[in-house]
């Protein structure tokens, strides 16, 4: 009996000592910032672009943080506004230290036809050689090489050759949840600018 008091003395002890740590390394209230590094191409195809996007996320506080959510949207501006590229949500959860910073190096996809036409010619009021212009003016922003696409090359042939090229505005917007010790914080959007 005597050593049934004693293990149990023992596992509150454990319990009161880790709670009594956890309040002492503080909770997380400033919400973390996030930095846009830079965006670069890592394969500039006639049917496929795959870009990179880095950011580094901050955290100043006294206690490490996860992130929660981590969602990110690439977007490019051209002649006829911002066009959204590719979203990627919902990342696996990232920790980030006390007082530190992580560096996310991440990737993206855009495919000329599933990504930028078909939408395009999806949207009320649209024909295929709107769809097929409009996609191919943002294709050519990204830097990517001219699409082939038998239906439509004369019209890819003219847009292309009307197009703007690179540099190109691009708009990387984040969303996030932080989470502390004291539950889930979230963090308003942010929009960062890149030129490339």
């Amino acid at each position: 009996m005597r050593k049934a008091h004693i293990y149990i003395l023992a596992a509150a002890l454990v319990v009161v000592g880790i709670v009594g740590l956890a309040g002492c390394a503080g909770s997380a209230k400033e919400p973390c910032a996030v930095k846009l590094n830079y965006i670069s191409d890592l394969w500039q195809g006639s049917e496929v672009y795959v870009g990179e996007v880095s950011f580094t996320v901050t955290n100043p506080n006294s206690a490490p943080v996860g992130l929660g959510s981590f969602t990110y949207s690439v977007w490019v501006k051209g002649k006829e506004g911002a066009t959204k590229v590719y979203e990627k949500m919902g990342l696996p959860e990232i920790y980030v230290p006390a007082k530190g910073k992580v560096d996310l190096n991440l990737p993206f996809f855009v495919s000329w036809y599933e990504g930028l036409f078909v939408p395009q010619y999806v949207a009320p009021g649209a024909s295929p050689v709107t769809a097929a212009a409009g996609a191919t003016a943002v294709y050519k922003l990204l830097g990517a090489k001219k699409p082939s696409y038998t239906a439509l090359q004369a019209v890819i042939d003219q847009a292309w050759e009307a197009a703007s090229a690179p540099p190109a505005d691009y708009v990387v917007k984040v969303a996030f949840d932080m989470l502390t010790s004291k539950g889930v914080v979230t963090v308003p959007p942010v929009e960062l600018t890149y030129t490339k």
